[in-house]
């Protein structure tokens, strides 16, 4: 789906290596961002420091919007692991391509 956004190859190779504590070349507040949707998904949400981080560069619609954005993917992959839900075939390449995390 980002690919229909414009996300390219580079932006995952970077989230990636970023979520794996490597050198990812992201800019500071996409490394903060990263690290709220980390916090979130392994629960149970954002920590104080992350959101307050966030908040010096947002405001507060923003920051429901983005937590919001986090909450709902995790939601969604939770769900679809939960029911076995098969992959659709046009989408099988990228996972292929980017395995998700055991």
């Amino acid at each position: 789906i980002g690919k229909d956004f414009g996300v390219k190859d580079a932006d995952i190779k970077a989230l990636i290596a970023e979520s794996r504590g490597e050198d990812s070349g992201l800019e500071p507040l996409a490394k903060l961002v990263l690290r709220a949707a980390r916090e979130a998904a392994a629960g149970p949400g954002v920590s104080e420091a992350t959101y307050k981080a966030l908040s010096a560069h947002f405001d507060h619609e923003l920051m429901v919007d983005l937590v919001v954005t986090i909450s709902f993917y995790c939601a969604v992959v939770r769900t679809l692991s939960s029911l076995a839900i098969e992959v659709e075939p046009e989408y099988q390449p990228y996972l292929d391509a980017y395995p998700l995390p055991a």
